[in-house]
């Protein structure tokens, strides 16, 4: 994913190859989904892949996607709506919430 790429694009694109793969009889196993989701994300996204994993023996690819969707949505934001309830969704997230 590069800076500019928005992450509904990306997990389009990422989709889309496990897809390619099944069409070729590749298997991905679900429980791989979510590591390759968050190794597939920029350096600027580390913090929130720790806060989403800490703590956590498993995670699903929906709860990494819905974080990242809203960590998103929540940059475009004015900066009044802030990091504060950025950081109460993420930890939320990673508390299983």
């Amino acid at each position: 994913m590069g800076e500019g790429t928005n992450c509904l694009s990306h997990l389009n694109v990422l989709n889309g190859l496990i897809t390619q793969l099944a069409n070729f009889g590749v298997k991905t196993k679900e429980e791989n989904k979510p590591i390759v989701l968050l190794n597939s994300l920029p350096s600027f996204y580390d913090n929130l892949a720790t806060t989403i994993l800490h703590g956590k023996d498993y995670i699903e690819l929906n709860d990494i996607t819905s974080a990242l969707l809203l960590n998103e949505k929540m940059r475009k934001k004015p900066e009044s709506h802030g990091h504060a309830l950025i950081t109460e969704v993420v930890v939320g997230v990673a508390k299983g919430v």
